[in-house]
């Protein structure tokens, strides 16, 4: 217990002094997808949203969820762990995502 514990509170701390793939901005989430937000699909759900995608660079995680790293199972993610800076839309589509590693 003591371990799994050592080891949750070690991937908060890179994760918050940037390591794991420089997550110093932003938060954690564990996305189904992650895409380019010039993606068709992607451009499509953003329009929807009403988000004016002209001039938008950079990945979308898709179907997005928090990475808690300090729950039971910390750090735990399937798919495509991710920090993204802009979750205004609850998951449903991160903008500004990077991938990290939470695989210490």
């Amino acid at each position: 217990m003591h371990a799994s514990t050592f080891a949750a509170l070690t991937f908060a701390a890179v994760v918050a002094a940037g390591g794991a793939g420089q997550c110093n901005t932003g938060s954690a989430y564990c996305c189904n997808q992650v895409k380019s937000v010039q993606d068709k699909s992607v451009t499509k759900q953003l329009t929807a949203l009403g988000v004016v995608v002209e001039g938008l660079t950079g990945q979308a995680g898709l179907d997005c969820s928090p990475l808690n790293v300090l729950s039971t199972g910390a750090g735990t993610c399937n798919q495509h762990p991710v920090c993204c800076t802009n979750n205004k839309f609850t998951g449903l589509i991160n903008l500004g995502c990077s991938p990290i590693n939470v695989n210490l």
